[in-house]
């Protein structure tokens, strides 16, 4: 969601676009998702970072990317910060190119597509 704010001298600010998102898969947020969402950070004008816990990285920077989100066995919830122009597009296109690996934390149907191992003898 995207909010403006009027300053002191009646200009406007908007706020940062925020989203809390979970990793759909068993191997967490691995180096190709994580190197595609640092592709759009670097073209976007503004910032994209990626906060986890009390940990805030760049998401400019797929190594610190993969070293914030990639942990396999374990739900990784996580927030992503747009701050500049057209965020909420920019986090659509976001959505869109990482379609399988990312659900909206707050929709009903997140929980039902975070994949988890399933239980029973030989899986690792």
């Amino acid at each position: 969601m995207q909010v403006v704010r009027s300053n002191s001298s009646g200009e406007g600010k908007v706020q940062p676009v925020v989203h809390e998102l979970i990793v759909t898969g068993l191997t967490g947020f691995h180096f190709l998702p994580a190197s595609q969402l640092a592709k759009i950070a670097l073209e976007y004008e503004g910032t994209i970072e990626v906060e986890k816990g009390d940990r805030r990285e760049n998401a400019k920077s797929a190594l610190a990317l993969v070293g914030l989100l990639a942990v396999a066995d374990e739900i990784v919830k996580f927030r992503i910060i747009i701050d500049g122009p057209c965020a909420n597009e920019t986090f659509a296109m976001i959505l869109k190119t990482l379609k399988g690996k990312l659900v909206l934390a707050d929709q009903p149907a997140a929980a039902g597509q975070v994949r988890s191992k399933p239980g029973g003898c030989g899986y690792l």
